[in-house]
């Protein structure tokens, strides 16, 4: 990153005492976009940060689904309340950065092209325009995940043809109306995807729900031990952040992963006191967090009760 020169842009940008909150967000923004996805100069020079920009793309959608981002920068910290918020406020910074490096200052000039235009044209990093779509990737030998992650994101499987606004509208009814029903038929939060993995483990178990207010547990099981249940739609890999555990006062912890169709890519059981070892501290949250690497899915202590979910999980289908 030019950071000499960003920080003379920003201000005369940003001129003033009253933005300098401003400033130093969009220099502290950039600087943590560069540290966990690589120099800002390079993505410019490669392809004007379309391809950051499409990474720096999440939804209102994905963030109910509880959709795993596509960058790879931890969004943590009092002052942000959701992975959309701080996703948003990276590109933000990204933006500004890019407008730098094509020389535009909206504060005087007008009609200059903006970030996320190129040199071949204005580029849509819309979810709709289905240009570009992620794929998990298949499982390693002796049913490991994969490490290695595809370069680029490869196009999609079938064409997809343009839609008018009366058939996505259509989509959009059809979207909230399951959205709806399935909320109302879990019962407890709208939180779809927690609440699913709750209700398939506790089947699983023969276990009953605890109220959601439970401060550290989903389930009690018939011999009275507690499960704390943990799940996620993971993108490209099945790396991806549980949300923060901020009591261990439980027996067992169960971790489920799912397919964009729903059904199960991974599951796990570990005992409390094992989970924990793999577990890291934020203090701004007073919690801890942990990471579903190959190491935590394939650990000799976890017990993996994916075909067991799986095979539930097809059964309910069936019935």
């Amino acid at each position: 990153m030019k950071e000499d020169a960003f920080k003379s842009y920003l201000a005369q940008r940003f001129p003033g005492e009253a933005k300098r909150a401003v400033r130093d967000n969009a220099l502290s923004r950039c600087r943590r976009v560069e540290r966990f996805e690589g120099d800002l100069d390079e993505h410019f020079d490669k392809d004007g940060m379309d391809s950051l920009l499409y990474r720096l793309e999440y939804s209102q959608r994905d963030e109910d689904l509880e959709l795993q981002p596509r960058h790879s920068i931890p969004i943590e910290g009092k002052k942000t309340s959701s992975m959309r918020e701080g996703t948003a406020s990276l590109k933000n910074a990204i933006t500004i950065y890019c407008d730098f490096r094509k020389g535009y200052n909206p504060t005087t000039e007008r009609g200059a092209p903006h970030a996320g235009s190129s040199k071949h044209g204005s580029r849509s990093h819309s979810r709709l325009s289905g240009v570009k779509v992620s794929y998990l990737p298949g499982f390693g030998p002796n049913g490991r995940i994969a490490r290695s992650k595809p370069e680029h994101v490869p196009e999609p499987e079938a064409d997809l043809e343009p839609m008018g606004m009366g058939e996505i509208t259509g989509i959009w009814r059809e979207y909230m109306d399951v959205t709806n029903r399935i909320t109302a038929a879990l019962g407890r939060s709208s939180n779809i995807v927690g609440e699913f993995a709750e209700r398939l483990v506790a089947e699983h178990y023969g276990g009953s729900l605890l109220a959601a207010s439970h401060k550290s547990a989903d389930i009690e099981l018939p011999d009275g031990r507690l499960v704390q249940v943990k799940s996620r739609v993971p993108r490209q890999t099945l790396t991806t952040s549980l949300s923060s555990i901020r009591s261990w006062d439980f027996d067992l912890l169960v971790v489920v992963l799912f397919d964009r169709d729903g059904g199960v890519l991974k599951a796990v059981e570990y005992e409390a006191a094992a989970a924990k070892r793999h577990a890291r501290r934020d203090e701004h949250q007073n919690s801890d967090l942990i990471v579903t690497t190959d190491e935590f899915l394939n650990d000799p202590l976890a017990r993996d009760i994916t075909a067991d979910l799986a095979r539930l999980l097809g059964n309910s289908l069936e019935a």
